[in-house]
C-alpha cells in the first residue's frame, strides 16, 4: 500500500540516508534572505553549509528563486540598515514627548514641575540606549559583501528561466490548480494578477512558487536525481497540517515529484530541521555543538518575531472592534436622517474613511426574482473566498433597464481590503449562472462617487 500512497509516509532511515548522500539540495528564497536576518551564528552556519554543497557540485535553486531574491534582497538591506536610525529617533522622542507632557499638564497645576535632576537623569539613559545602539550600528554586517558571497556560492548553480511560452502555458495550468488546491502556490492566489517584468518576460507573481515547483521537477528529470528541497514558507499549500501542527510535507507534493520524475524522491525541510539533520550527516561535518548554537540563535530570532506578530495582531484587532463601532455609528446616523454633508464629514474624521468602495456593474435576468439578492449573496460568498470574512456592506446604487428581458445593476460593496478587481470579477462570474447574471465590469470608485442615499440596505445574512 505504501507504493501507491507514498506522501503519507516519512522515508525510511535508509532513504534518508541516501537521499543526504546523493541528492542535490534546493534552497527556497526566503531561506537565501535569512542570512541577512539572522544573527552572525546561523548567518556563518548557513554560508558553511552552501560553500560545502558548492564544492560537492551538489547545490542549485531553480531561476524563479534567483529572480525573487534580486527583486526583494534590496528591501531587506534597507530595513535592516535603517532599524537603527529608526530606534534612535523613537528612543530621542521619549525625552522630548515627556517634557511636553510635563508642560501639558504643568500649565495647569499649582505644584506639579518637571524637576531638572531627574530630567537629565531620565536623558542620560536616553543616550546610554542610543550609544548602544550606534555601537552595535558599527558592528553590522556588511550586507553588500554578503550579498556578493551568496553570488559568488550560487555561481553557475542557478537554473536557466522559462520562455514567455512556457510561462503562459504554466499559468493556464495554474488556474486549474488553483481552482482545485493542487499545492504548491494555491494559497498564493490572492496575490491576484499582480505582474513582475523583467529581462524581456512577463511574470504573474501569483503563480511563483509554480514556476518554482515544475523548475524543480525539470532539473531532477534532467539530472535523474533526488531533492532535498528547504524552505522556510509555512503555508498549507507546502505542508500537510492537522490541528495546527505540521507533519511533514504535503502528500500531493510527494506524489507528483515520484510520478513526474520516474520515481525519484523529494523531501522537504524548514530550516532549522534541515540545519539539525546536518549534525547526523557526513556530507557537511560542522560540529554539533556550533549548529545547536545557529538553531538557538534562530529560535530566538523565530521567538521574537512570533512575539512582535502577537502585539501587532492584538492591536490590530483592537483596531478592527473600532472600525466596527464607527460603521455602527455612521448607520445609525443614517437612520436618524443626517444630511449627507454631515457624513461625508464625519467620515473624514473617523477610521471609516478608510473604507474602499468598488462598484461592480452586472447584467441580470428580468425574469430571476430577486436577483439583486442573489448576486449580493454571491458577492459576499467571493468576498469571503478570498479575504476570510465578509464585506462590511452590499449595496445598490443604481438600476437600468437595457430591454425587455435584461436589466443592468449597479452594486457598491464597502471593504478594507484593496481587491484585485479582475480575480474577483472572474470568481464572481464563475459562481454565478451567466445565463442568469454575468458581470460586465467592476472598478473602485472613490468616496466623491458615491451618492450616500441612493443606496438600498441589504441585510447580507438573509
Amino acid at each position: 500500500m505504501k507504493d501507491y500512497f507514498k506522501g503519507f509516509y516519512r522515508p525510511t532511515k535508509r532513504e534518508f540516508q541516501k537521499m543526504w548522500s546523493n541528492a542535490y539540495f534546493v534552497f527556497d528564497t526566503n531561506v537565501l534572505i535569512n542570512p541577512f536576518r539572522f544573527q552572525s551564528i546561523a548567518r556563518e552556519v548557513i554560508l558553511e553549509v552552501l560553500m560545502k554543497l558548492r564544492n560537492q557540485n551538489r547545490l542549485w535553486i531553480p531561476h524563479q528563486v534567483g529572480l525573487e531574491y534580486h527583486h526583494n534582497i534590496n528591501e531587506e538591506i534597507y530595513k535592516q540598515d535603517s532599524a537603527y536610525q529608526e530606534l534612535e529617533d523613537s528612543i530621542r522622542s521619549l525625552g522630548t514627548d515627556l517634557e511636553n507632557v510635563y508642560k501639558r499638564i504643568s500649565l495647569k497645576h499649582s505644584t506639579l514641575i518637571l524637576n531638572d535632576h531627574i530630567q537629565s537623569k531620565f536623558n542620560d539613559i536616553l543616550d546610554e540606549l542610543i550609544q548602544e545602539i550606534k555601537k552595535q550600528k558599527e558592528q553590522h554586517p556588511d550586507y553588500d559583501k554578503l550579498k556578493l558571497k551568496i553570488a559568488e556560492i550560487f555561481k553557475g548553480n542557478v537554473g536557466e528561466p522559462y520562455s514567455q511560452e512556457q510561462l503562459n502555458e504554466l499559468y493556464i495550468e495554474g488556474e486549474n490548480r488553483f481552482e482545485n488546491s493542487v499545492p504548491p502556490g494555491y494559497k498564493d492566489i490572492d496575490k491576484g494578477d499582480a505582474k513582475r517584468y523583467f529581462d524581456g518576460l512577463d511574470y504573474t507573481k501569483k503563480y511563483g512558487d509554480l514556476v518554482l515547483w515544475k523548475q524543480i521537477i525539470d532539473f531532477a528529470k534532467s539530472k535523474k536525481t533526488d531533492i532535498i528541497f528547504v524552505t522556510d514558507d509555512n503555508k498549507e499549500d507546502w505542508w500537510l497540517i492537522s490541528h495546527g501542527k505540521t507533519l511533514g510535507p504535503h502528500p500531493e507534493i510527494i506524489q507528483e515529484f515520484k510520478r513526474e520524475t520516474d520515481g525519484n524522491n523529494i523531501y522537504i525541510y524548514k530550516t532549522k530541521q534541515f540545519l539539525e539533520s546536518c549534525k547526523d550527516s557526513e556530507t557537511f561535518l560542522i560540529p554539533s555543538a556550533r549548529i545547536d548554537k545557529a538553531i538557538d540563535s534562530i529560535n530566538q530570532y523565530k521567538k521574537s518575531v512570533k512575539d512582535n506578530e502577537e502585539a501587532l495582531n492584538a492591536q490590530l484587532q483592537k483596531e478592527k472592534l473600532e472600525f466596527e463601532e464607527e460603521l455602527k455609528k455612521e448607520i445609525k446616523m443614517k437612520s436618524l436622517g443626517l444630511s449627507s454633508e454631515y457624513l461625508k464629514e464625519y467620515n473624514k474624521k473617523t477610521k471609516f474613511n478608510f473604507l474602499r468602495t468598488y462598484q461592480i456593474t452586472a447584467l441580470v435576468d428580468k425574469d430571476v426574482n430577486d436577483s439583486y439578492r442573489l448576486l449580493s449573496k454571491r458577492i459576499v460568498n467571493t468576498h469571503s473566498k478570498l479575504y476570510n470574512y465578509e464585506p462590511y456592506s452590499v449595496r445598490i446604487a443604481g438600476q437600468g433597464n437595457i430591454g425587455s428581458s435584461s436589466d443592468v445593476l449597479k452594486i457598491n460593496i464597502k471593504s478594507p481590503e484593496e481587491i484585485h478587481t479582475n480575480l474577483f470579477k472572474k470568481l464572481l462570474n464563475d459562481s454565478c449562472d451567466v445565463k442568469t447574471i454575468y458581470i460586465l465590469e467592476m472598478k473602485e470608485i472613490s468616496i466623491e462617487d458615491l451618492n450616500e442615499f441612493a443606496f438600498t440596505e441589504t441585510n447580507l445574512h438573509e
